[in-house]
């Protein structure tokens, strides 16, 4: 029997406490953006309403430290009022997610 885990991502996806978490900006919304990686991300969308599978959006997240990086993907799933996007165009920049993960290791440390 073998022991070993296979690892079911290709990125290293950081997710957010609440109080941490990203803004996805979007037409006149924002929303706030639960996990991300270099690849995509996924928001909640509490109170509006939720775009289709298969749709193109675009807009901008912003970071609570300060970054912000225009983005546009495609819906790839949405349930319960959260949407997953795969970005199509642009990454988020590796730079960026390796911020954010040193930022959230070093004020929410593992006990």
């Amino acid at each position: 029997m073998s022991t070993e885990t296979t690892q079911s991502r290709e990125y290293f996806r950081i997710g957010y406490p609440l109080a941490e978490r990203p803004q996805f900006i979007l037409d006149d919304a924002v929303h706030q953006v639960m996990d991300c990686c270099e690849a995509g991300f996924r928001y909640y969308s509490a109170g509006f309403e939720m775009p289709d599978v298969g749709t193109l959006v675009e807009g901008r997240i912003r970071f609570r430290r300060g970054q912000k990086v225009n983005v546009r993907g495609r819906v790839v799933w949405r349930n319960q009022g959260q949407v997953a996007v795969a970005l199509t165009d642009a990454r988020i920049p590796l730079s960026i997610i390796y911020d954010e993960q040193r930022y959230l290791r070093k004020r929410y440390p593992l006990a």
